[in-house]
């Protein structure tokens, strides 16, 4: 399955490449967030609406302790308030969906989650910003497999968590 998202990856970032001939509204992100891990992405802004893509690593990083695995990310966030000094919107709403692989001694869980929020970049220079986001994670499909070769379909693995991502992005 792996294979299979990096793929899907390579292909959405070669399209939101496609739209950025003459523009800096390309984005280039790395942080840390609850369910992604310790992420690097690319995003693209068209006016008030971003696009974009997250690649994280999931190994011995909160909540992860005792194994590793892989998220990937499909950000869609809409920016709804006023122009910053530097004619930038900051303060955002997001639907992200999450897809996460994680394996430990135990067993091997593959999620998808939705994600809802709001988020704010604050820009240290034009083209330098820290990104804050918030919201909740809503799961809506996972699969556990056993090392034992049982596998077990998971519809409601958790309640709704908490979702938080720290970011530092640089704007190309």
């Amino acid at each position: 399955m792996s294979k299979k998202i990096l793929i899907v990856f390579l292909f959405i970032l070669i399209y939101i490449m496609s739209f950025c001939q003459n523009n800096n509204d390309l984005k280039i992100n790395t942080g840390y967030g609850f369910w992604e891990g310790i992420h690097l992405g690319l995003s693209y802004n068209f006016k008030n609406y971003l696009l974009g893509i997250d690649y994280g690593m999931i190994k011995n990083v909160y909540p992860y302790s005792d194994g590793k695995g892989f998220s990937f990310v499909l950000n869609n966030s809409y920016f709804y308030d006023k122009l910053n000094k530097y004619n930038l919107k900051e303060e955002y709403f997001y639907l992200n969906i999450l897809y996460n692989n994680y394996e430990n001694w135990k067993y091997i869980r593959e999620l998808i989650q939705i994600n809802p929020g709001l988020g704010r970049e604050f820009y240290l220079k034009e083209n330098l910003a820290i990104n804050i986001q918030g919201g909740i994670t809503i799961p809506v499909w996972g699969e556990k497999i056993e090392k034992t070769n049982i596998t077990e379909l998971v519809f409601w693995i958790y309640p709704i968590m908490p979702e938080l991502m720290l970011q530092l992005i640089y704007r190309i």
